[in-house]
């Protein structure tokens, strides 16, 4: 009988932590969103994806012919893998689709503005990590 009461206190005590743990979480969503940066009306917003480094020969394929592989060909080929992770070369607006930023020093992957859909294309990529939505920073938020 002792065991059967220590069974169902054990339950009821995992089950509000669950509780607890789901609200935090959720608290910590809703914070996190409330910083995220507004989509515009196409419905972009800028992301910053993570990529797995790809291996010597993924890369090779995007230094162009009669390049030497220097330094320049190099940073060149992997701006050329990170643009192919894009769903397409123009916007669902008719602009071009830019790369605002291509990082292979420390982090790697890139910055780009896609809408939900178009993310959902680029994480079925293999090699895709995760991708987080930029965010605003206030002074308040930013300790030195």
């Amino acid at each position: 009988m002792a065991t059967h009461r220590f069974r169902l206190l054990l339950v009821v005590v995992a089950m509000m932590s669950i509780a607890v743990a789901e609200s935090v979480l959720e608290d910590v969503m809703q914070q996190q969103q409330e910083g995220w940066e507004p989509a515009d009306a196409g419905g972009y917003r800028t992301y910053l994806v993570f990529l797995a480094t790809p291996t010597e020969a993924e890369l090779n394929e995007f230094i162009k012919d009669g390049g030497g592989g220097g330094e320049d060909d190099v940073i060149a080929a992997h701006r050329a893998w990170h643009q192919s992770f894009l769903p397409s070369t123009r916007t669902s607006l008719g602009g071009p689709r830019l790369l605002l930023s291509s990082l292979h020093t420390g982090i790697y992957g890139f910055t780009a503005r896609l809408t939900e859909d178009e993310l959902k294309v680029v994480s079925g990529k293999p090699g895709f990590m995760h991708a987080y939505p930029d965010f605003f920073c206030s002074k308040d938020s930013v300790e030195f």
